[in-house]
């Protein structure tokens, strides 16, 4: 069980292939990175990725679904099974159809302001979301505006901090 990169990027799986390649990926848990840009993964795809960052033996750090299938239901599925997630610290979703319901569930699942226990409670690990630093601003600004874009932005800086501890006192104040 050494495996640690798969790329199939390029493939068009679509969104229904995804079951049996997780299938095979379950239990890797020396497979830190999975490339899975261009293959058109919708909300199907999503969900079986989800199943496998559940298996607690998924170490999984780094996930790429640029310019895919990847909507509003997605991004909120993702997020919904992230904020429990302290393993990925990359996932990039760069040129996708991520609207406002989807970019308003990321901006929640990295810090959530509705209360302290909330903003306690949100994903510490999260560092990155999209390929380059002008792609995800320039998405979720047209979703949201520059106010939530730089929360954001400053909530993901502060997640590459190690000590958590620290990282959820500042997503407090």
């Amino acid at each position: 069980d050494t495996i640690k990169m798969v790329d199939l990027s390029y493939n068009c799986f679509g969104d229904f292939d995804l079951d049996g390649f997780i299938q095979v990926l379950n239990g890797s848990a020396s497979l830190l990175e999975i490339w899975l840009n261009k293959n058109g993964i919708g909300q199907s795809g999503c969900t079986s990725l989800v199943r496998l960052m559940e298996n607690q033996e998924s170490n999984l750090e780094w996930l790429y679904l640029d310019d895919n299938s990847i909507d509003d239901d997605c991004a909120i599925i993702l997020a919904g099974y992230l904020v429990k997630n302290t393993k990925l610290k990359s996932l990039f979703l760069s040129a996708n159809m991520i609207g406002t319901r989807g970019w308003s569930a990321i901006l929640n699942l990295v810090c959530d302001c509705s209360s302290t226990n909330s903003a306690k409670n949100s994903n510490h690990t999260l560092s990155c979301f999209w390929s380059t630093e002008r792609d995800g601003r320039e998405s979720f600004e047209r979703a949201f505006g520059a106010d939530d874009a730089n929360l954001l932005r400053a909530s993901l800086h502060l997640n590459q901090n190690g000590n958590k501890m620290l990282v959820a006192r500042r997503k407090i104040l």
